[in-house]
């Protein structure tokens, strides 16, 4: 049976640290909230909770990027967030101010939007801007009511998680409720322009960021990780990062490492990701022989990462994957299935292979073939795979490209106030 222990300090904590209840605030040390002039602006973001995937991932580094060029920054989520671990603790160490709803999942609750519009009438944000579909909904009705407060909605996604959802965030968008609609990809840019449901002309596309490290500290931590995952000589350690979505689709990883394993027995997985494996994946964990390990979530993802011999993502839909950039960045070479925008990152055969979603014996055939290079080869393509996304989508570049769109909105109606 595959195993669930891993020796690395897992991203748990205690849950009083993690936030407050409905209607509580976190505030760290140096409060920007009331000292700030000029040309800085205030800036409110909305997510629907604070949790474990790549749009609050996104959400809380372009937080602390424009927190750190001097802007107002505060983070409003309508859940609690089921696990805080490094995004609330980056939060705090900028200083930003979080409030928590405290709202269950598909709760309705009239006090919440009080507080909602309370805390943001306080914070009295020139612009406001939502990742994810129930905080575009409500950055929606606070928007006309702070100061008829600019409204960007980020839309991660071909449907913004259902078809119906897309048509109520595109009504929103064409009413000029949501004065500016960002997507995380060209192709999904496109895809939306073209079939025409949202304006074109109040369409941005801002890709995701990732901090690349410098390269003597990905090495430094490179070995300490092999040693604690068990990564010894003779074996090629593959790691996985998402959470137990369908969208993730690990039946086809598992059935393609279960091909793979006929081939290349010395191959390993390692697994980090947040829920409980569906049965169909359980039963072939179960099947895996302890070659697959459960890491459960990780606060330490770049090292894991730094530590692999390379990375495979199996899904069979995407917009612009955190963790493709995320791989590359430490120098560690992928095998992915082409959805979304996913050549975005990936140079074919460049600095990483691609194949088919849904498919399980090409993407073994590709996990082969990355196995087979010889180890300097590798190291060539990951370096590659490092250099592009430096260039593409380094935290910096990125944080650019959201603070002009900020300014062009909440210049004239300060102008205008």
């Amino acid at each position: 049976m595959a195993s669930q222990r891993s020796e690395i300090p897992d991203a748990s904590g205690d849950p009083d640290d993690q936030g407050a209840a409905r209607g509580g605030s976190r505030r760290s040390r140096g409060d920007r909230s009331a000292s700030r002039g000029g040309d800085s602006l205030g800036i409110l973001f909305i997510a629907t909770d604070l949790g474990h995937g790549g749009a609050e991932t996104q959400l809380v580094r372009a937080a602390v990027e424009l927190a750190r060029r001097d802007h107002r920054v505060a983070v409003l989520s309508l859940m609690r967030g089921e696990w805080l671990g490094t995004l609330g603790a980056s939060l705090e160490a900028e200083g930003i101010e979080m409030r928590f709803l405290g709202l269950e999942r598909a709760e309705r609750d009239p006090r919440a939007l009080w507080e909602a519009l309370r805390f943001a009438r306080g914070f009295r944000p020139d612009l406001i801007c939502a990742f994810l579909f129930h905080a575009t909904l409500l950055a929606s009705i606070l928007g006309p009511l702070v100061g008829r407060c600019p409204v960007v909605a980020s839309i991660r996604d071909p449907i913004f998680g259902s078809r119906r959802r897309l048509l109520v965030a595109a009504a929103l968008h064409r009413a000029r409720i949501i004065d500016t609609m960002v997507t995380n990809s060209e192709l999904l840019g496109r895809a939306f322009r073209e079939e025409g449901l949202l304006d074109a002309d109040r369409l941005e596309v801002i890709r995701n960021a990732v901090q690349v490290r410098p390269e003597a500290l990905a090495a430094s931590h490179r070995a300490e990780a092999r040693r604690v995952l068990g990564m010894q000589e003779g074996t090629f350690t593959w790691v996985a990062v998402g959470n137990f979505q369908p969208a993730k689709d690990y039946p086809n990883l598992l059935e393609a490492f279960t091909i793979l394993l006929e081939r290349r027995p010395e191959a390993r997985l390692r697994i980090i990701g947040f829920g409980e494996p569906p049965p169909r994946v359980r039963a072939l964990l179960a099947a895996s022989d302890d070659r697959i390990t459960l890491l459960g979530p990780r606060c330490d993802v770049p090292d894991l990462l730094a530590a692999a011999d390379a990375l495979v993502m199996s899904s069979s839909s995407e917009g612009l994957p955190n963790v493709l950039m995320e791989a590359l960045a430490e120098g560690t070479p992928v095998v992915s299935t082409a959805v979304g925008g996913v050549r975005e990152i990936v140079d074919a055969d460049s600095t990483g292979f691609l194949v088919p979603p849904r498919s399980a014996p090409p993407l073994a055939e590709a996990m082969e073939r990355m196995m087979s290079l010889d180890p300097e080869a590798r190291l060539e393509m990951g370096g590659r795979g490092r250099r592009a996304v430096q260039e593409r989508f380094e935290l910096s570049v990125i944080g650019d490209r959201w603070e002009r769109l900020f300014r062009s909105l909440a210049q004239p109606r300060r102008r205008g106030g």
